[in-house]
């Protein structure tokens, strides 16, 4: 299972490389116009090599006489820097983007860590690998209640659903949610909106097709357990009693709710038929789950 948080972990080395080259270059930059500036700080850097000799010789004469050549020699740079107006810290690494301070995620105005936008890449492509490759003109910025019309309702799903998200869900019972609403009333497009913003605030998260468990392999079977969040979208009751579908997400939801990590059920049914008509140990997990 990779997460929105490796990917970010991975690309922060590049990040890191990346300060590393542009510090180089413009140190190379300030050499080559003052060259002076490169001997005066090659000749701080022979003096305190010289210094850690003498520390591990205990040469007390020499390391005073390191001591006092290196001070001489910083007092020279200083001046140098400030006569030609030249930055104290040109050789300082500098932080590439200013909003998250190169690590990948900032605090909202709601207090929340988010992914900045300097780390795009790595959220498109957490979404291929979270379920999602299939919705990428599905954009958060274009997201609108009432695009399906009842924007009053489906205005409180969304609230509901980001309750579940980031943990302030209040209502008492299982993990387990069921979001039930009617045909062409924009489930899936609020499916994956919940799943592309939970990866945006750092969790890690899946969206899939109940017939998806067809096909799924074991290793993969495995990660669904472990996901913050997991919505599972187009649940048919009598396909759970299909193959090895009702055998596969029972296992999932068994361990999902017994480690309290939130799921969601996604269907165009009414809960009641989806509990009469499920295999037997997915309904009695549906008796008990919370209906948005």
């Amino acid at each position: 299972m990779i997460s929105i948080r490796d990917l970010i972990y991975s690309s922060n080395s590049d990040v890191m490389i990346t300060r590393e080259m542009i510090r180089d270059r413009n140190v190379r930059a300030v050499y080559d116009k003052y060259p002076d500036l490169e001997e005066i700080d090659n000749a701080i850097v022979s003096a305190r090599t010289t210094g850690l000799i003498a520390i591990i010789d205990n040469n007390v004469v020499e390391m005073a006489h390191s001591k006092n050549l290196e001070r001489q020699l910083v007092d020279k740079r200083n001046r140098f820097l400030a006569r030609n107006d030249i930055s104290p810290d040109f050789d300082s690494e500098k932080v590439i983007c200013d909003k998250c301070n190169d690590t990948g995620f900032f605090t909202n105005k709601g207090g929340h860590k988010q992914v900045c936008k300097c780390r795009q890449s790595d959220v498109e492509e957490c979404y291929r690998l979270s379920g999602l490759k299939d919705f990428s003109m599905m954009k958060l910025e274009n997201y609108k209640d009432d695009y399906f019309g009842n924007g009053e309702h489906r205005k409180d799903l969304r609230k509901k659903l980001i309750s579940i998200v980031i943990g302030t869900d209040k209502r008492s019972g299982s993990s387990l949610s069921i979001l039930s609403d009617g045909i062409q009333t924009g489930k899936t497009f609020l499916a994956v909106y919940t799943a592309k913003l939970a990866i945006n605030l750092g969790y890690s998260a899946y969206y899939l097709k109940l017939d998806d468990l067809a096909n799924i392999y074991e290793d993969d079977l495995e990660d669904l357990k472990n996901y913050d969040i997991l919505l599972v979208d187009d649940y048919i009751a009598n396909m759970s009693m299909t193959g090895m579908i009702g055998t596969r997400l029972n296992s999932v939801l068994e361990s999902r709710i017994a480690t309290l990590k939130p799921t969601v059920i996604v269907t165009s049914f009414q809960v009641t038929s989806l509990i009469a008509e499920s295999d037997v140990r997915i309904s009695g997990k549906l008796k008990g789950a919370k209906v948005l």
